[in-house]
């Protein structure tokens, strides 16, 4: 029950602040937030379960589904960054294409932010401000990144950037070779998560080997579900054996994620 009224405080929970509600009226249509949806189904389908199988299964199933988005939110991460990655690459080209041709830096950074939306172009176009005001111009990128792999590439622009303000160096030869080194760890990230595909998949093979052993039973009429699904010992094992393949899940894919980084 306490469920229940945790998913129904979800649904109607203010966006924004009662006297703002008071002044422009109610709002005719409740939307309810992207990141509010998976606790809601999380919890609509832990509450389902325990109402239907009892504690023991609602919290397998609690387990489960925090692992597929555990696994699912660090797949995203690491696909965005990866993306980040691969559009400093082509920002880094058209700096140095900018800065060849005689630009000013705070007019190469603007043409990047033109020619690359998104994160890249908005701390160009942060890094060109900085320097237009008399600051540095690292220092509109050094807070880029905040999260994600994608801030130690943020961090080597910025300081091939300290480099060349202290100690005169060409920009362009510098960001090229910066520019070599992040194409370089993008091919070897795709080659190497190409190469670790199998051993993602023989994880996820092996995860669900257990749950074919328990439908087999189960079609041979030993009845293991009513058993894993009890309150006694057969309820604590089935916690404890969803518990320990989930576990090796998350520590496969850390294993092959400090790989391909």
């Amino acid at each position: 029950m306490s469920l229940l009224v945790l998913a129904a405080a979800l649904l109607v929970w203010p966006s924004r602040p009662p006297r703002r509600r008071v002044v422009h009226g109610p709002r005719r249509v409740v939307r309810i937030g992207s990141g509010r949806l998976p606790v809601i189904a999380a919890a609509a389908v832990v509450l389902a379960t325990v109402l239907a199988l009892g504690p023991a299964p609602a919290i397998a199933v609690t387990v489960v589904t925090a692992t597929v988005f555990l696994r699912r939110r660090a797949t995203t991460r690491r696909r965005a960054d990866r993306a980040v990655t691969a559009a400093l690459v082509g920002g880094v080209d058209t700096m140095v294409a900018e800065l060849a041709v005689g630009a000013d830096p705070a007019a190469a950074c603007r043409a990047v932010a033109r020619d690359h939306p998104g994160e890249v172009g908005s701390r160009f176009a942060a890094a060109a401000a900085h320097s237009e005001l008399g600051g540095a111009l690292s220092t509109g990128l050094t807070g880029a990144g905040e999260q994600g792999d994608s801030r130690l590439d943020w961090t080597r622009m910025a300081s091939a950037w300290v480099i060349c303000e202290r100690h005169g160096l060409a920009p362009a030869v510098v960001l090229r070779s910066v520019r070599d080194d992040l194409d370089a760890r993008v091919r070897f990230g795709r080659r190497t998560e190409a190469s670790t595909a199998g051993a993602r998949a023989t994880a996820t093979v092996l995860s669900v080997l257990p749950v074919l052993g328990i439908a087999l039973g189960q079609a041979m009429g030993a009845a293991p579900l009513a058993v894993l699904s009890g309150d006694g010992a057969g309820g604590v094992l089935g916690v404890v054996g969803v518990t320990l393949v989930c576990a090796g899940l998350l520590w496969t894919d850390r294993i092959v994620a400090g790989v391909v980084r």
